[in-house]
């Protein structure tokens, strides 16, 4: 789903530069909530909760909090399963982005 990446942008690999947010609902939806693996620039993870209407700009702030990470110099940026960027405004919820861009789903628990 999304990636956090360092700003400016720069595409480096296995965790220099950017980190991945994995979707996975495995919390019951009638809650609201979503469950995101965070993968750190240092490559560790990081699994993180949030409400399915978090808009996409304080799930930035919150992840970058989180790992004490300073927001102001990440950006979210949102792919689908083919690797290829999704466009979204920093309002928009993470629900709304999971739900229009059909991301992968896994149901039960972890």
């Amino acid at each position: 789903m999304p990636i956090v990446e360092q700003s400016p942008v720069h595409h480096h690999h296995h965790g220099h530069g950017h980190q991945t947010f994995y979707h996975q609902q495995s919390i019951p939806e009638q809650t609201g909530k979503m469950q995101l693996t965070l993968i750190l620039p240092n490559g560790v993870p990081s699994v993180i909760t949030v409400d399915a209407n978090t808009p996409m700009m304080d799930l930035l702030v919150q992840a970058a909090s989180l790992n004490k990470l300073n927001p102001s110099g990440y950006s979210l940026v949102v792919l689908d399963s083919n690797q290829h960027v999704i466009h979204f405004k920093a309002n928009q919820t993470v629900g709304q982005i999971v739900k229009s861009c059909h991301l992968p789903q896994i149901n039960g628990n972890l």
